[in-house]
């Protein structure tokens, strides 16, 4: 796109005037050596004239020898991405040092053509400017070793070339009217970087300076300069003499339009975009030139470097092992209730050849259950594969192509006759392509918005998916990551086999000889088996409960079929179910797990910033549910209290609340609470199996129902799924699949055991009295989030040590950098030092915890502030592509208002205690999605009782009582044993401070009560059946 820049003109007509005055100036004749041009004619000879196969092996030998790189100012790179790859193309470069981009962020790319695109940029909250990109052609994109975006000035790629390490540092200096403090700390931290580049290094890009001639600096610069010299190219000679390298723009003789790479608004030519090597690699360099014939509207020009290749060998392509993922089939349209139905009956035209399933064995059973279904689906429904993230921008079409096109050749006509006439046509053209890629894109947008006002009726999976990538952004999709030494890599094969790597090391640490002793064992233990056969309705009671739109496992047999099955089908699979029950044993498939990588923060190549969900066979899961109901009856009375993650009628609220309640009372009473936030590296993926199994067996779970869960976990193969790759499969004997129905109660259960050891051990907090009681905890569970509590430092101390001692003997380990530690107490923090394994713990003033900010003083602000702030980045994310469109009826706008923007602004808000200062930046923050909505904006003066009436929405603070009432009426429901109750109706001795008192929770919801009419004494017997509280509050 064309973009003014600092209030010049636009670059056509400064290239126009300059290139009218360069025709006044000295044409030098080509140089001999200019092997770029006889590159690029050799190439149009091959497609024109007959040639014999010696002379087109000659001429491959010599191209495998040599390699382009380029440098282009672009002055925004928006838009313009599909143009660079074409030139890249045309022009046969393997790399581009982009610069001016005007991108914010630091990622990742994969262009059309397959081409990597490295980008560096300004943070997100900041205006875009300046901004550097890497653009790698795709066959060299497997020679990336690593790189680093070290500022949006300054990118670094490390390439592996001919068994040799070369170092690309792509460069945007500033320019000349820029703050001297900037450009000292640009040229400083330009040196430091280029002190740590390793191997071979080549330095391009716009460094905004002009460094004259030769005449004064023997050896950096060539005899065919500039005569212009500025104090930027005073700092660049000087960048070039501590770092040994050389300008290669000045050491090639070249006609005057070839030379200069920028054209000024006021028609004065410069040169300063440069390519530099190392001096002792200056001889590799065969060639560099300005490209006029590449037009990206800018006023810079491509320069083109051609380098020599020490030799052309190729990098040696290994067997492939790991294989492409196979389609999936698009049972999404089982939803569809004419779909569904013909689902079934083409199901019921298919025999089972009249073969029971008692009277053949598990294996061939499943494969003619999953056979019968699979064909069906196929046929109904149909196949897609995944995408590599190869996809064409939408609006960059043919058409728009082939205009493209046109303004190239007529850009080249201008330069080889230029006339008024020939550039008012290439000017036209010009505008016509801007004016069709202008209404190509409005198209695409309003496409865009039909297809989610579509989705959000038949496929509403997709529709929250694109919802939410608005939001946060697409999963990091990225070509290479490091291996155990920190080294890129880049090979599918290479990528594959590094995951594999990591998850098997990550889950396999343990031998199966003790697994094996223990099976035998417990298989003689069969005296007091009680369980009983599955029940149809036990199968029709699991399948109901599976969720539709999940990933299927290896079997490719997802939950909608399942829900679609004819009765025969029902009937097959109850049998197969039953059978697996009594003999104890699964089909193969089920033991199959593909493990895909979920990043979650950090550094996007290292493979411990990932976590693996587990996908697994649908038909797993059903079973999986009916014995996951059969266990929890035998070990949810075992649990201790202070577990609330994966238990009926408990959640993430349980511990807020509880943790809230806590530094209320202490600041109430005016006492020190301890407390400490802790990591467990990856719990799940570190359960011991075999401590699980023994637990079963002292909770006296049936012993018939502990060898079918087992069986379960007995010889797992894993396969790691990535961008559409599959890897080889590995067997593991370690943790718990993050994906199993079953995971979170048997993870819950060493979580128990862990706990149960560790407690006698263990120093409670006393918080205050209940009817004369004594009330104390010890800790808060929430799966693998552990809080640790006490009345002193010495006890929080004491009872880290005794976690800690009691994690390590079942294989889990504290991440000592992510656990931290807090103090509530009035006045001035006390220093704490607490421990771990002799290192310091942080202490810190407030922390997030279950997605809350908790601090340490008992206030709100900070929570609310970044609720606002998260909903307000929702907000502008979805405000152009969603809100604004008018291809979305209102209504759907609404849903996401109810189901996506509100939750977002109200997380955590039943324990909130808000002033008025916080009431009206929520109101701020609901108004702006509904006015938007409206299409109204303040300066209409629209009341917002009227907007919220025509919208048929209750007020956010209206919704927030009454989320507060429906917790309010949840505890009063809750058995008093458990622990959220048990700390919030524990009394305490206040001591009044100075000033007027805080306001508490439980004053702020009387009068929420009352308003409503009702007192507080008589609200605690409506709370108690749930329908009639529900009416009250609503």
């Amino acid at each position: 796109m064309e973009v003014e820049r600092n209030g010049q003109s636009p670059p056509e007509n400064q290239q126009h005037n300059d290139i009218k005055k360069l025709n006044t100036s000295t044409d030098y004749p080509t140089n001999g050596n200019d092997l770029a041009t006889n590159r690029i004619m050799r190439s149009d000879k091959l497609t024109n004239t007959k040639q014999s196969n010696k002379q087109r092996k000659d001429l491959a030998k010599k191209e495998k020898h040599k390699w382009r790189i380029a440098t282009w100012n672009v002055r925004g790179l928006n838009g313009k991405e599909e143009e660079i790859s074409d030139e890249l193309r045309k022009l046969k470069l393997d790399v581009i040092a982009i610069t001016e981009t005007k991108r914010k962020g630091r990622d990742e790319i994969k262009l059309d053509q397959g081409h990597v695109m490295l980008s560096s940029g300004v943070p997100q909250e900041r205006r875009a400017a300046a901004g550097v990109a890497c653009i790698i052609h795709h066959e060299l994109a497997k020679n990336i070793r690593k790189w680093e975006p070290h500022s949006e000035r300054i990118l670094t790629v490390e390439l592996t070339m001919d068994d040799q390490t070369t170092t690309i540092i792509t460069v945007y200096g500033p320019d000349e009217n820029e703050k001297v403090e900037v450009k000292e700390n640009f040229w400083e931290k330009l040196n430091q970087v280029t002190e740590k580049s390793k191997g071979n290094i080549i330095v391009a890009g716009d460094f905004n300076g002009r460094v004259g001639n030769k005449d004064t600096h023997t050896g950096i610069l060539g005899n065919y300069g500039e005569c212009t010299k500025n104090n930027n190219g005073i700092r660049l000679i000087n960048y070039c003499q501590l770092n040994n390298l050389v300008i290669t723009n000045t050491f090639f003789q070249h006609r005057n339009i070839h030379t200069y790479t920028r054209v000024g608004p006021k028609n004065e030519k410069s040169i300063i975009d440069y390519i530099l090597v190392e001096r002792q690699n200056r001889r590799t360099m065969k060639d560099v030139r300005v490209m006029r014939g590449a037009e990206l509207y800018t006023d810079h020009f491509l320069v083109v470097a051609t380098l020599k290749r020490e030799n052309g060998n190729d990098t040696k392509v290994r067997t492939k092992e790991n294989k492409p993922a196979s389609p999936n089939i698009k049972s999404y349209k089982l939803r569809d209730t004419e779909t569904a139905t013909l689902f079934k009956n083409m199901l019921a035209k298919k025999t089972y050849n009249e073969i029971e399933v008692e009277n053949i064995g598990i294996e061939e059973s499943w494969k003619k259950f999953k056979n019968r279904i699979l064909e069906t689906a196929r046929e109904i429904c149909g196949e897609h594969k995944g995408t590599r993230n190869d996809k064409k921008t939408e609006w960059w079409n043919k058409e728009i192509k082939d205009e493209v096109k046109a303004k190239k050749n007529l850009w080249k006509k201008y330069l080889q006759n230029r006339t008024e006439a020939k550039y008012e046509e290439y000017k036209n053209q010009r505008a016509k392509v801007k004016n069709m890629v202008k209404q190509a894109k409005e198209q695409s947008w309003i496409k865009f918005g039909e297809k989610m006002e579509t989705n959000s009726k038949e496929n509403q999976k997709l529709f929250y998916k694109v919802l939410k990538n608005m939001r946060t952004g697409k999963q990091k999709q990225i070509s290479s990551i490091m291996d155990k030494d920190g080294n890129i890599l880049t090979e599918d094969d290479e990528i594959m086999d590094r995951w594999k790597e990591y998850f098997r090391d990550l889950l396999d640490h343990r031998s199966n000889e003790q697994n094996n002793k223990h099976s035998e064992q417990t298989k003689n233990a069969t005296e007091d088996e009680t369980e009983k056969p599955i029940t149809k309705e036990e199968i029709n009671e699991a399948i109901k409960s599976l969720k539709n739109g999940k990933a299927p496992g290896y079997d490719k047999i997802t939950t909608e079929m399942l829900k679609n099955l004819d009765d025969r089908g029902t009937e097959m699979f109850w049998k197969l179910c039953n059978k697996i029950w009594d003999e104890e044993q699964i089909p193969e498939d089920w033991k199959i797990g593909l493990i895909v990588p979920i990043f979650k923060k950090g550094n996007a190549r290292d493979c411990n910033n990932y976590r693996g969900i587990t996908l697994l066979s649908a038909a797993l899961k059903t079973y999986e549910r009916i014995l996951q109901k059969r266990l929890s009856e035998y070990t949810e009375p075992t649990l201790d209290e202070s577990q609330s993650a994966f238990r009926k009628g408990r959640g993430v609220q349980d511990h807020v609340f509880t943790i809230k309640q806590i530094i209320e009372k202490t600041r109430m009473s005016r006492t020190k609470t301890y407390l400490a936030f802790v990591d467990l590296e990856k719990a799940f993926d570190k359960v011991q199996r075999e401590t699980v199994w023994k637990s079963l067996e002292r909770r006296k779970v049936d012993t018939k129902l502990v060898r079918a869960i087992r069986s379960i976990y007995n010889n797992n193969i894993n396969y790691v799924i990535h961008r559409n790759r599959i890897s080889v499969g590995f067997e593991t004997q370690q943790g718990l699949r993050q994906g199993g129905v079953l995971s979170p109660t048997l993870f819950n259960i060493f979580m128990d055991e862990i706990l149960t050891t560790c407690k006698p051990k263990l120093q409670k907090l006393h918080i205050g009295y209940k009817k004369l009681e004594p009330i104390g905890i010890t800790q808060c569970l929430f799966a693998d989030d552990l809080v640790i509590a006490a009345n002193t430092k010495n006890g929080l101390q004491g009872n880290i040590n005794s976690w800690n001692e009691t994690l390590k003997t079942h294989g889990m380990k504290m991440n000592i950098n992510k656990t931290k530690v807090m103090i509530i107490s009035q006045g001035e923090e006390e220093v704490l030092n607490i421990t771990v394994d002799n290192k310091v713990i942080e202490q810190v003033p407030n922390i997030k915890y279950l997605g809350v900010n908790i601090e340490r003083n008992g206030n709100q602000k900070m929570d609310v502030d970044d609720r606002i702030n998260k909903t307000m980045k929702l907000y502008y994310a979805m405000n152009q592509r969603f809100i604004k469109k008018k291809e979305i009826r209102t209504k759907t706008k609404m849903t996401v208002y109810k189901t996506i923007y509100r939750p977002t602004l109200t997380y955590g808000s039943e324990s909130w205690v808000l002033t008025t200062n916080m009431k009206s930046k929520l109101q701020a923050v609901e108004m702006k999605f509904l006015r938007a909505v409206k299409g109204v904006t303040r300066i209409d003066r629209l009341r917002n009782t009227s907007i919220r009436e025509e919208l048929d929405i209750e007020s956010i603070q209206e919704h927030i009582e009454k989320k507060q009432l429906n917790w309010w009426g949840h505890i009063q429901r809750m058995n008093e044993k458990m622990q959220t109750k048990t700390v919030w109706e524990t009394n305490i001795k206040t001591r009044r401070g100075p000033g007027r008192p805080r306001e508490t929770w439980s004053n702020e919801v009387n009068k929420i009560i009352i308003r409503r009419g009702q007192t507080v004494k008589n609200a605690k017997e409506v709370a108690k059946d749930r329908s009639e509280w529900k009416s009250f509050v609503n």
